[in-house]
């Protein structure tokens, strides 16, 4: 269904000046079509309009109409006129742009009273304020161009909202977002840590102005970063290397999870969603195994062929070395095979 269809019609006619023709007639005569509207099934609403507002064109000299319409600064005033008068065409045109989205009867209403609030006022000559769409995912802060300042009073959500022409909206995206970080840190016994994890996060919607106002846009970098690795180091501090071998990577992540759920302050006004671990690395394991020729079968076991991680598991066991087994209790956590985790605890009690 189109919006405002009446637009679509009578701005298609070419102009005489607004005086020469009674915009109040013709605004209640093309309300006429909208309240007709009321009871009819959704599918016949569209020809249903289109027929009665070509019908009520034939009541005016077309000359007029022509004159009257062939200008924005005249089409705005009729708007002024009808769109003040005719409480019908609101509700159809706010109706059809949130046509799909879910919004309460107490926004749908508040909106519809908001634009015949618009429309009803006065303003300059052929000057309509702006509209501004809001997505489901993102909320608006009202911004005064002159004064340089924000409202706090009221956020925008979902729907087309109207603002006077000296404002703007500031969109704040709160759908939740993924993103990769990788940081080295230090374990209890001082051995360097390299970890990259996954991490879900989004602002809470009742905290947005408070975002706007102590953190900006660059909230990302200025405050989720900072807190995760942050909370990642201190965690990794209280653990020894050896510990950090076998801990569970599923674990590790609720561990930091839990205690970034903990952290007061700025981080309160965002939801840290979820966290995986995706690889732990120990570079003293990879430098002794540069220096034992066991680079390669330990480059291998990241292979994502469980057979092939199972070959290099087989070749780590025969090695028998300390650095072979520093190797196999490092990838224990993280290996997800049953079959090769089965191996390993045949291949260490075998050893025991």
């Amino acid at each position: 269904m189109k919006r405002h269809l009446i637009i679509s019609i009578i701005l298609t006619l070419p102009l005489l000046s607004v005086g020469q023709i009674n915009l109040k007639r013709l605004s209640n005569e093309y309300c006429d079509c909208y309240k007709s509207l009321t009871n009819l099934p959704e599918n016949k609403v569209d020809k249903s309009l289109r027929k009665c507002l070509s019908e009520k064109n034939e009541l005016f000299p077309k000359e007029e109409l022509t004159r009257l319409f062939s200008t924005a600064q005249n089409q705005i005033e009729f708007l002024k006129e009808f769109g003040g008068s005719c409480e019908q065409f609101i509700e159809y045109s706010t109706k059809t742009s949130l046509k799909g989205g879910k919004i309460s009867d107490k926004e749908y209403t508040d909106n519809i009273y908001n634009i015949l609030g618009y429309f009803s006022s006065q303003s300059d000559l052929g000057k309509l304020p702006k509209t501004v769409t809001i997505q489901l995912d993102e909320i608006g802060i009202l911004y005064n161009i002159f004064l340089n300042k924000i409202s706090t009073d009221t956020t925008y959500k979902f729907g087309t909202h109207i603002i006077p022409n000296h404002d703007s909206l500031i969109i704040y995206s709160i759908r939740q977002k993924e993103d990769v970080t990788s940081l080295s840190a230090l374990s209890k016994d001082d051995e360097e840590i390299k970890l990259k994890m996954r991490y879900w996060y989004n602002p809470k919607p009742d905290s947005i102005v408070k975002i706007h106002n102590e953190i900006g846009k660059e909230y990302k970098e200025r405050i989720i970063i900072p807190s995760i690795r942050s909370v990642i180091r201190t965690i990794l501090s209280k653990y020894s290397s050896e510990d950090l071998y076998l801990i569970e990577r599923d674990k590790l992540s609720n561990l930091i999870e839990s205690e970034l759920n903990q952290i007061k302050g700025l981080l309160l006004l965002f939801n840290i969603n979820a966290i995986i671990i995706d690889e732990i690395e120990f570079p003293h394991i990879i430098s002794k195994a540069k220096a034992e020729n066991l680079i390669e079968t330990y480059e291998l076991l990241k292979s994502k062929n469980s057979k092939e991680r199972l070959l290099a598991l087989s070749q780590l066991f025969d090695n028998a070395s300390e650095t072979a087994y520093l190797i196999i209790l490092n990838h224990w956590s993280s290996e997800k095979d049953q079959v090769n985790l089965d191996y390993i605890l045949k291949r260490m009690t075998k050893k025991n």
